[in-house]
């Protein structure tokens, strides 16, 4: 449900460029979920319940950063004629 919303509000912000636009935010999703996997592995060998306080402390930060992108879409009027 995620990506799709993103994708679209990617390729609205790219204006004549979408093929850039998306192609950056895959690149970026794909290197988070490699990244991810990676320190979450390791937090888990050092630490077994490291890995998910860590998934609970970016779950917070997500939903603030969500709230915000709301409150700022409410403001922004899209007139598509």
């Amino acid at each position: 449900m995620l990506i799709p919303a993103l994708a679209y509000l990617v390729s609205l912000a790219a204006g004549t460029r979408h093929g850039l636009a998306l192609g950056k935010q895959i690149a970026a999703a794909s290197l988070g979920q490699a990244a991810g996997s990676a320190v979450a592995g390791w937090l888990f060998a050092v630490l077994i319940g490291g890995s998910f306080w860590v998934t609970a402390a970016l779950l917070a930060l997500g939903a603030v950063a969500a709230l915000r992108v709301a409150e700022a879409l409410k403001e922004v009027s899209y007139d598509p004629g």
